[in-house]
């Protein structure tokens, strides 16, 4: 070969071996791709529960449609019932989209369940009156706080 010009790159199993490095056999290779599909699956399974307020949220959506649209006080109310069900107001216009893409496409809302499944669960942080509460107390406690602090500078 002359100077200057590389040729095909070759790595040698037993290099890789003697550095510490793991060499992938087929048997698993194949492990690894079974728990794979096994995982995908079982998100496929965990997307349609009725409870899941993503779902509920698509089927709200899919009902709202007229056609492939949806009216700005249908979206209005969509969107209002996610807030209520604790969806954040990006991902509830990603399912949405979603959605209203599937019904373009004359796809069922089936169809998209494994697409609305990548979109976060939302997170049970509470509603807004549980979070009212926990200001409402904070502030009774500084309260409390402050009037015992000032007691006793003027008792001293």
């Amino acid at each position: 070969m002359p100077t200057g010009q590389r040729g095909p790159r070759v790595r040698s199993v037993v290099n890789e071996a003697a550095r510490g490095r793991p060499v992938a056999d087929a048997a698993s290779r194949r492990a690894v791709s079974e728990e794979m599909l096994r995982a995908r699956d079982s998100v496929r399974r965990d997307v349609l529960d009725p409870a899941d307020p993503r779902w509920m949220l698509a089927k709200a959506t899919q009902d709202a449609l007229q056609g492939a649209v949806l009216a700005f006080e249908d979206r209005k109310r969509v969107l209002a019932l996610a807030q209520r069900i604790g969806i954040r107001a990006f991902d509830a216009n990603l399912i949405v989209a979603i959605v209203q893409d599937r019904a373009r496409r004359g796809e069922t809302l089936e169809a998209a369940a494994e697409a609305i499944a990548v979109v976060p669960r939302p997170s049970p942080s509470g509603s807004r009156a549980a979070v009212a509460w926990t200001w409402a107390a904070a502030i009774i406690v500084a309260v409390v706080a402050d009037a015992l602090l000032i007691g006793w500078i003027i008792l001293r």
